[in-house]
């Protein structure tokens, strides 16, 4: 049975746990035109979870959690200090979860942040800290070694694009001798990722790591039977639902869309954390899944793929009520 979790990126919504997967009566007409996209797609998420235990446990979905998963991916102006990590350690405790820290990409002040709270961390039990920088990787196997190493989804290289979701994929075949062969070359480039290479999980292997984060991308049906196929890369996978990160960058979009004109790639003083504010959304030529940029980072909105991949060979779902920024 595959394991549930929790990933949870402010502590706000950590100590209302119960509302943040609480499911409410949709409102109706204006009301819900009113939601954002971010609330619209907690409510249609949390359905789908509801509808799903029931039908194949008999139970409610909020029992079936077992871990949450809190920090943030992708920016290290949001990494939680150790006071916020010492208080996240014992609510989860409290109420009878196991703790995964979450930790982005980061430059040496940010490693400083994170190292702290290792340093608390280390002398807990049952502990894992997801890493999407390698010189985090180089602090658990070097350091902190009671810590239980996680690769994050960030460090798994694959081809992420909203617009797979519904136009799909076609080969121009003037003239192209042999379609059927670039096809199928196309279909490869889309599904291969770093995990593939036998070298790259024997350097996880060698630094303790025994467990990759990866997401719902909106490939078809017989893509995904291909890519998930038993034992592929001989790792448990942690599917991440149903925010799908799509793509990150060290200078803040939103952070410059509201700095006074020229300053186009504003520096961290200019940070006054405009992503909790405000988003953009995408529109495309093509039809694709709905996508918003937060912060620095992209995300794009996969709901209607659960059923696609609920029923493959994947160990834990990490369920995100909200995009984690």
């Amino acid at each position: 049975m595959t394991e549930l979790c929790i990933y949870i990126s402010k502590i706000e919504l950590l100590e209302s746990l119960g509302e943040t997967l609480e499911i409410i009566q949709k409102p109706e007409g204006d009301k819900y035109a009113m939601l954002s996209l971010n609330e619209k797609v907690n409510q249609l998420s949390l359905n789908k979870l509801s509808v799903f235990f029931k039908q194949k446990f008999g139970r409610d979905y909020r029992a079936g959690f077992t871990r949450i998963y809190f920090g943030n991916e992708t920016c290290d102006r949001l990494i939680p200090d150790r006071k916020t990590i010492e208080k996240a350690y014992q609510i989860i405790s409290e109420k009878g979860y196991e703790m995964t820290y979450v930790t982005p990409y980061t430059g040496p002040e940010g490693l400083t942040k994170i190292e702290e709270n290792l340093s608390f961390l280390n002398e807990k039990e049952n502990v894992e800290v997801v890493f999407n920088d390698w010189g985090v990787l180089q602090l658990l196997d070097k350091k902190y070694t009671k810590l239980e190493p996680v690769m994050g989804r960030l460090m798994v290289k694959v081809k992420r694009d909203p617009r797979f979701s519904k136009s799909g994929y076609s080969v121009h075949n003037h003239a192209l001798d042999r379609t059927d062969k670039i096809a199928k070359r196309q279909e490869e480039t889309v599904i291969n990722s770093s995990l593939d290479i036998k070298e790259y999980r024997e350097l996880l292997q060698s630094k303790r790591v025994d467990r990759v984060g990866m997401e719902m991308v909106p490939y078809d049906e017989d893509v995904i039977k291909k890519q998930f196929r038993k034992n592929k890369w001989e790792f448990p996978v942690d599917i991440y639902w149903p925010w799908t990160y799509v793509t990150s960058g060290r200078n803040c979009q939103i952070a410059a869309y509201t700095q006074p004109a020229g300053k186009i790639h504003p520096a961290g003083k200019n940070c006054y954390l405009q992503c909790q504010q405000y988003e953009f959304s995408f529109n495309s030529d093509k039809e694709m899944l709905d996508s918003v940029q937060r912060g620095n980072a992209i995300w794009m909105d996969t709901t209607e793929l659960f059923e696609r991949y609920i029923k493959y060979d994947f160990d834990r779902l990490i369920y995100q009520p909200y995009i984690p920024v």
